[in-house]
């Protein structure tokens, strides 16, 4: 399994309003990199859903979303913090009784990946049956419990967002994922999210699934606000809550990726979201096990036409 791939090419183009042969961009890139079945939808500056298609699937089916979860995921822990439910400053030992260093890790410090929980044990010999597995996902957190800090700075850990789950079910008394449905404003309207059958047991990390179009609208209202918190991890990018930003001369662009990769291929997939500065925003779901190459032309296919 692979987490989501984190500093890309965004922020290397001054993106515009432009074109729509991004849907001939989008499908070009699929049949060129195997990557059926996909989805992909786009958002116009105005908020129209202006592109919506499928291949080899239905242009609104719901899909898995791998780590593009942690974006849905982290805005829930954001809205419930306004509601007065939890605090980013609050412990693991508050909510869940962790004691030592483990216990004093922040919620804000998970959202960011600088809890120094590290190594990532969810890579490790991952197959969709422990992808599946709840009882492995909660092995893996018992673990964490004892396991010593590495140094607390950025490290893509989707540890970190498994223990965020288990917060959100101590404070909601509840599965996190409906808690965060009946509870989170930022989900309301999101009728095609779901839990992923195939990822499950990532939960809140990547467990995930959705319609292009749910995504594209959720990503479309995304705002980074001054309670975001965020960690630099590139020159002139940031790492906030489940999203990665990086300004450039039109404001500010958002994206996230997310991608599982196993030694059964059919079980590979990937999410791609981004608000661009320009206004525009953009939700591809896709399969396959894609690597950095197919990465970086997704983006280039994609998005330079927004740029025309």
């Amino acid at each position: 399994m692979r987490a989501a791939l984190a500093v890309l090419l965004l922020g290397l183009w001054p993106f515009q309003a432009g074109a729509a042969e991004i849907g001939d961009a989008y499908r070009a890139w699929v049949a060129s990199h195997g990557a059926a079945p996909a989805t992909l939808a786009v958002i116009s500056p105005e908020g129209v859903l202006t592109e919506q298609l499928g291949v080899a699937a239905a242009p609104s089916a719901a899909m898995p979303l791998a780590s593009v979860s942690k974006t849905l995921a982290a805005q829930c822990v954001l809205d419930l913090a306004r509601a007065g439910a939890l605090s980013l400053a609050d412990t693991l030992q508050q909510h869940l009784g962790w004691q030592g260093p483990q216990g004093r890790v922040t919620l804000g410090a998970l959202l960011t990946h600088t809890s120094g929980l590290w190594p990532d044990s969810t890579q490790e010999g991952a197959t969709g049956r422990t992808l599946r597995s709840t009882r492995h996902a909660e092995r893996i957190i018992e673990a964490l419990r004892t396991r010593p800090l590495a140094t607390p700075e950025h490290r893509y850990n989707n540890e970190n967002y498994l223990v965020l789950g288990d917060v959100l079910r101590a404070a909601g008394g509840a599965d996190p994922f409906e808690t965060c449905k009946a509870r989170a404003g930022s989900w309301q309207g999101l009728e095609s999210l779901a839990m992923a059958p195939g990822t499950r047991a990532l939960g809140m990390a990547g467990g995930y699934a959705g319609a292009a179009p749910d995504l594209a609208r959720f990503v479309a209202g995304l705002e980074a606000r001054a309670d975001w918190p965020s960690v630099q991890v590139a020159p002139g990018v940031l790492y906030g809550p489940g999203v990665l930003m990086r300004n450039v001369p039109k404001g500010r662009n958002m994206w996230h990726f997310g991608g599982i990769c196993t030694r059964v291929s059919a079980e590979n997939i990937g999410a791609f979201v981004v608000q661009l500065a320009s206004g525009w925003s953009v939700a591809a779901l896709y399969s396959g096990c894609q690597d950095a190459e197919a990465l970086l032309a997704l983006q280039r296919d994609i998005l330079v036409p927004l740029d025309r």
